[in-house]
C-alpha cells in the first residue's frame, strides 16, 4: 500500500451491533406513535423517510480515501472532496477525527468542516492527517 494513499470503509449498522438492536425497536415505537396520533398512512411514510433519512450515516456504508490530493468521501446518495489545503486544524475524539477549515476553534467548524470516523485505524489516520495538516500549515514545505 502507498504511504500517500488510506483507504477504508465504515458501516455502523452492521459494527455496532448494540447501538443497532437498541435503534430498530426505537423506530418501529416512533413510527406507530405516529400511525397512533395520526391515523393515515402518508404520516407514517413521512415520518419513515425523515427517520431514515436522517440516519442515513448509520445505515449505508461511508467510504473514506485520503491522499496526497485531499479527502474523499462517498456514501450511497452523495460524495465529498476537498482538498488538503482547505483544512488548517483538527480535532480528534474517541470515534473519530473532525477536519477544520478554520486555523483557531470557530462556531461556523461545524457547518463548513468534515468529521472523519474511524474504522480500525485510529493511529493511522491521526497520524495521515497530522502529516497533511503540518503540511499545509508550512506552505507544502515538507522539508522544514
Amino acid at each position: 500500500m502507498d504511504n500517500d494513499v488510506l483507504e477504508w470503509t465504515v458501516f455502523p449498522v452492521k459494527e455496532e451491533k448494540k447501538k443497532t438492536l437498541w435503534l430498530l425497536p426505537l423506530l418501529g415505537f416512533l413510527i406507530v406513535l405516529v400511525y397512533l396520533s395520526f391515523g393515515n398512512v402518508f404520516w407514517v411514510v413521512f415520518a419513515m423517510v425523515l427517520l431514515v433519512g436522517s440516519l442515513s450515516g448509520f445505515f449505508t456504508k461511508t467510504i473514506y480515501r485520503f491522499d496526497s490530493e485531499g479527502v474523499d468521501i462517498k456514501r450511497t446518495f452523495h460524495a465529498v472532496h476537498k482538498k488538503w489545503e482547505y483544512f488548517r486544524n483538527f480535532y480528534v475524539d474517541e470515534n473519530g477525527i473532525f477536519l477544520s477549515p478554520f486555523k483557531k476553534p470557530s462556531r461556523l467548524e461545524n457547518f463548513r468542516g468534515i468529521f472523519v470516523k474511524f474504522g480500525d485505524n485510529r493511529e493511522e489516520v491521526i497520524s495521515f492527517v497530522r502529516e497533511k495538516i503540518k503540511e499545509v500549515r508550512d506552505g507544502g514545505n515538507k522539508g522544514v
